[in-house]
């Protein structure tokens, strides 16, 4: 594998990829949660993981353009505000949220008590 002279996409990528490898390990709804499938498309998927109070939601666009990503909040989430690992926005009406990404860009929503 290579890891010295990366150009800037690499660079981006192995930077984004060690955020979510440490996010990982420090959150038990990524190990232990059960799994929740919100929306699979070839454009998108949206997914949650659970674990007591630890909630945890991945939105993927699959496509080359920036979208909006909408879905219904699962019942068995307590919360609708979450932190960003990544730093998007996104938008609460009620139990359903918006996010933004950018092409093939992916957000991770999170909390933990």
């Amino acid at each position: 594998m290579k890891f010295e002279n990366l150009n800037s996409r690499e660079k981006k990528l192995k930077n984004h990829v060690a955020k979510l490898a440490n996010f990982r390990r420090q959150n038990p709804a990524l190990i232990y949660g059960s799994f929740i499938s919100i929306k699979n498309s070839p454009a998108d998927w949206v997914y949650a993981r659970k674990y007591f109070n630890h909630e945890v939601i991945v939105l993927i666009n699959n496509k080359a353009e920036n979208q909006k990503i909408s879905f219904t909040l699962p019942d068995v989430f307590s919360e609708t505000e979450f932190k960003t690992l990544f730093g998007g926005k996104y938008v609460v009406e009620g139990r359903k949220i918006t996010v933004e990404l950018g092409a093939y860009q992916s957000e991770v929503l999170f909390h933990g008590k």
